[in-house]
C-alpha cells in the first residue's frame, strides 16, 4: 500500500485515492509545469494512509460517534 503519492502523479481521476483537493492540485501542478513554470515537489497522503492512522490509534469509532452526535445536535 502506498501511503503517499507525488503531486506529479495525480490528476482528477485520483480524487478517491487522495481527496479531491489534492488530486486537483496534482493536475494544476502538471499544467503549470507544462506551461514552463517551476513548481516545487510535493506529495499527498493517501486515503489508505489516513485509514491506517485511524485504525492504529482506534480513532475510527470515536470519529463515527462524534459525527453522529453532531448530526443530532449541530450546535454542539
Amino acid at each position: 500500500m502506498r501511503r503517499v503519492a507525488p503531486f506529479t502523479d495525480l490528476g482528477r481521476q485520483d480524487a478517491s485515492r487522495v481527496e479531491g483537493g489534492n488530486a486537483l492540485l496534482g493536475e494544476l501542478i502538471d499544467r503549470l509545469g507544462a506551461a514552463g513554470n517551476q513548481v516545487p515537489p510535493g506529495f499527498a497522503t493517501t486515503a489508505d494512509a489516513y485509514g491506517e492512522l485511524l485504525d492504529a490509534h482506534r480513532l475510527r469509532s470515536l470519529l463515527a460517534a462524534h459525527v453522529l452526535l453532531h448530526r443530532r445536535d449541530p450546535a454542539r
